[in-house]
């Protein structure tokens, strides 16, 4: 059986890093060995091994995987003075929550008296 593009990739990167294993390498190693990869399936996939290339097996992300997903389950029911700002790096999502209204006690060098 051929080797699907996601396979090559995995196997690319990972000859890639053994040969070439300096830091100053890392993120031509990544972009030569990714550099096949079309579906959106398989850049999940490959973030997913490069994030813990010891650790990955192809079949561990299940095939309805969608980062729109890893948003569920977070609390958007912030009261109206918190805001909520939502970045994506890959297949990571960070969730900050801003209070934009400021407490009348509280104690700041830079407000003046």
């Amino acid at each position: 059986m051929a080797e699907s593009v996601l396979q090559y990739s995995v196997r690319k990167t990972k000859d890639l890093f053994a040969r070439r294993p300096s830091a100053e390498d890392w993120a031509r190693n990544l972009l030569e060995g990714s550099k096949r990869l079309k579906s959106k399936h398989d850049w999940d996939k490959f973030y997913t091994f490069i994030t813990n290339p010891e650790a990955y097996e192809e079949g561990e992300i299940p095939e309805d995987f969608s980062p729109a997903k890893i948003s569920e389950g977070i609390p958007t029911d912030y009261p109206t003075h918190m805001k909520v700002v939502k970045t994506m790096n890959g297949n990571e999502t960070l969730i900050h929550v801003v209070n934009t209204r400021r407490s009348r006690d509280e104690d700041d060098e830079k407000v003046p008296c």
